[in-house]
């Protein structure tokens, strides 16, 4: 099955095993991941302030708004953002989900945003989030708690999107040295086919296409020795125009 006809999960081959896993890693357990959902309201009512504070301070960093380039753009990235914040309270982590986080690392791979700058944004990004449960979580176990939680979380997507990185590098890695291979192949027939030909006119008289003087004194000198070895006859013929 080709890539386009494969989601990013099959491609990466992360299956419920795997998410578990890199989940287990981090210590994040079902029970503490859905009660990320209690809060998803509080999230939802802070979202448009979250998001603009976000690209408020993404776009004084003149590398990303160059990334950004434009408003149409902009406006595209804030819908994204909206929906990837809710998502983090969404009480349920599996397939889509991870399917989702590894497109986001395919995305700014694809539109050249760099690790650091990535970082950067993801650390913007759980400090607002966390200044909003702050300001509405009044128990600090349960502040503490619910924290931590998101935290590990989003350690969690962050190494998704950067599976995603390393795996597209990969792909780039593999396809430049198939392109090598092709070039060297292609140039080393082009250099067996001109050494050939310099060869064969090492060897060839160029007004009359048969062997030249040098040539022929070395067959006459072979076949002089293969005479003597053999005690037999040698006849020459020569013919002079």
């Amino acid at each position: 099955m080709r890539r386009t006809e494969q989601t990013l999960v099959e491609q990466m081959q992360i299956n419920d095993v795997e998410i578990q896993h890199r989940m287990s890693l981090l210590g994040l357990t079902s029970n503490s991941l859905s009660s990320l959902l209690n809060y998803k309201p509080i999230i939802e009512s802070a979202i448009e302030n979250v998001v603009n504070e976000f690209y408020k301070k993404q776009t004084e960093v003149d590398e990303i708004s160059l990334l950004i380039g434009d408003a149409d753009t902009l406006t595209r990235l804030r819908d994204a953002q909206r929906q990837y914040i809710i998502d983090l309270f969404c009480g349920r982590y599996e397939h889509e989900y991870v399917n989702n986080r590894l497109r986001i690392g395919m995305v700014h791979k694809r539109i050249g945003v760099e690790p650091k700058l990535y970082l950067s944004a993801v650390c913007t990004l759980k400090e607002l989030i966390f200044n909003v449960l702050r300001t509405t979580i009044s128990d600090q176990d349960e502040l503490n708690h619910t924290l931590n939680i998101i935290d590990k979380l989003i350690y969690f997507d962050t190494t998704l999107v950067f599976d995603t990185y390393i795996d597209s590098l990969v792909g780039e890695i593999e396809n430049a040295k198939r392109r090598t291979e092709v070039y060297a192949k292609g140039l080393e027939e082009k250099v067996a086919q001109r050494t050939q030909e310099l060869e064969k006119l090492a060897k060839l008289d160029p007004l009359t296409n048969l062997y030249n003087r040098r040539v022929m004194q070395e067959l006459l000198q072979r076949d002089l020795a293969r005479a003597r070895r053999h005690k037999s006859p040698l006849t020459v013929v020569y013919f002079d125009s």
